[in-house]
């Protein structure tokens, strides 16, 4: 997911993620707009929360796994790749930071890619 994330966000042009930056500072004209991407990011977290759920059931993470903090650590994570790809990080960065985090996160985790 992150890995995938990071290509989209560092190609060339426009670099980063509208749903994560735009409308983030707007006036009250556009609150409909930053409500909209707003319940967009929280529903992706929500997923990404159900989906660390489903690792615990199926014994992919520990019983005591903390679901609801791990999914919003995951999310949170994500939401800031694309404000660092704009800020210009190069896409090497971005990915070897994704390796600090989820050895630090899930400790225990087969690393991917």
């Amino acid at each position: 997911m992150f890995h995938e994330a990071i290509d989209v966000y560092t190609r060339p042009s426009p670099r980063g993620c509208l749903v994560v930056t735009a409308a983030t500072n707007c006036t009250e004209k556009h609150h409909t707009i930053q409500t909209w991407l707003a319940e967009h990011r929280r529903s992706r977290t929500e997923s990404i929360i159900g989906r660390v759920g489903q690792a615990v059931r199926e014994r992919q993470l520990g019983a005591n796994t903390d679901v609801e903090a791990l999914g919003q650590a995951l999310s949170i994570f994500l939401n800031g790749l694309p404000v660092q790809s704009r800020d210009g990080v190069p896409p090497e960065q971005l990915h070897a930071s994704v390796a600090v985090m989820l050895s630090a996160a899930l400790p225990d985790a087969t690393p991917c890619r």
